[in-house]
């Protein structure tokens, strides 16, 4: 999660378009924190963190391996 928050300094929204949201990295530990690692990968067995969302129901999460879904 820092090495990923330390690179997106460089993103410039017109480089995601407009709708997308990156959370602020104390949202993403305080949703952590309330509500747990979100389930992803085959199987779900896998633990991810929330970090973004398209403002229309679609989230994105990231795991250990550092590649980013939609969830």
């Amino acid at each position: 999660m820092v090495t990923f928050y330390d690179s997106i300094g460089a993103v410039a929204w017109a480089d995601v378009g407009n709708g997308y949201f990156v959370d602020p990295a104390r949202d993403v530990l305080l949703r952590l924190k309330e509500y747990g690692a979100v389930g992803i990968g085959a199987g779900q067995e896998a633990g991810g963190l929330v970090i973004g969302s398209n403002g229309g129901g679609l989230c994105y999460v990231t795991g250990a391996s550092g590649v980013v879904r939609a969830w």
